[in-house]
């Protein structure tokens, strides 16, 4: 994962400064997909939707607060340049996991990625950006080609930021009945749709380790009662009516689950099956559906 340039952020209650992490690239290996939609991925990040001052501990959604400036990591502040992209190695092993972030990244046809990668040194772009150069460059790395990024234009150096962006502390992270209460506070259906849904799978994190035991929804008071008004705001398309059924399951509702399930005619989405059979044995753990290699 590399990590992108901070938002510096003004919060919408206090005006206070806040930092928020960004990811300029990352990859899913090795990651832990859960019947609640969560991905828990080592080598990315989800972005916060909705974040908390550390200053007056005011929870808002993250389109609400000013973002006053960025931050660039420490050891590029200074520094802006274009930047050549050349492939210097890739060993055959690794040439056709190379070949296709080549065409990910470039817009390369398959005989002119396989000619790259044959063709060693070659020059796979030119100035291209700072960021995009270093986020290419890793992608390969990991494929376990070498590239080397060489800047081929000097570009007036950033000012830098001032000293109050980089003192301000980092955002803090909602608890679920934070987000409970901001869910109740929103104005749209649609950003209460995704407040709901990021606190339930909040709610459920605890859980994804073997060592806590599940606690059912029957038994937890106000997340029971926001876990059912997100089953009323989910829409209708595939990808939402899966989580809808699996809501349905982890409230104890398995007959509308199945129901839902099977009214998807044919069209049933990753973990479609396994969320069907917990829910035909009558079991609302938290399940995970399947782990990326």
């Amino acid at each position: 994962m590399t990590p992108g340039p901070e938002d510096v952020l003004s919060c919408p209650r206090c005006s206070g400064l806040l930092r928020r992490w960004t990811v300029a690239s990352g990859n899913m290996m090795g990651a832990v997909a859960w019947s609640d939609g969560r991905i828990v991925a080592p080598m990315s990040r989800e972005p916060s939707y909705a974040v908390k001052c550390p200053h007056c501990g005011e929870t808002f959604l993250r389109a609400q607060a000013a973002c006053i400036g960025q931050l660039s990591p420490f050891w590029t502040e200074g520094r802006r340049s274009d930047q050549r992209i050349t492939l210097t190695s890739c060993p055959e092993a690794s040439r056709v996991e190379a070949m296709r972030l080549i065409r990910a990244h470039f817009p390369y046809s398959l005989a002119e990625a396989k000619s790259a990668v044959e063709r060693l040194p070659l020059i796979l772009a030119d100035a291209v950006s700072y960021w995009d150069a270093m986020a290419i460059q890793e992608d390969l790395r990991k494929a376990g080609a070498v590239v080397d990024c060489v800047a081929i234009e000097s570009l007036p150096a950033e000012e830098l930021p001032p000293e109050e962006w980089r003192a301000a502390p980092y955002a803090v992270e909602p608890t679920e009945l934070e987000l409970i209460a901001l869910a109740g506070r929103v104005e749209s259906t649609a950003d209460e749709r995704v407040v709901r849904l990021l606190a339930w799978r909040e709610g459920n994190d605890p859980f994804r380790s073997t060592e806590v035991d599940w606690v059912p929804y029957s038994s937890r008071g106000v997340a029971r009662e926001s876990l059912e008004k997100l089953v009323t705001l989910l829409s209708r398309n595939p990808s939402e009516r899966m989580l809808e059924a699996e809501a349905m399951r982890q409230l104890g509702r398995f007959s509308d689950c199945i129901e839902l399930i099977s009214a998807l005619d044919g069209t049933e989405s990753p973990g479609s099956s396994t969320i069907r059979e917990l829910a035909e044995r009558r079991d609302d753990r938290l399940s995970v559906l399947f782990v990326a290699a």
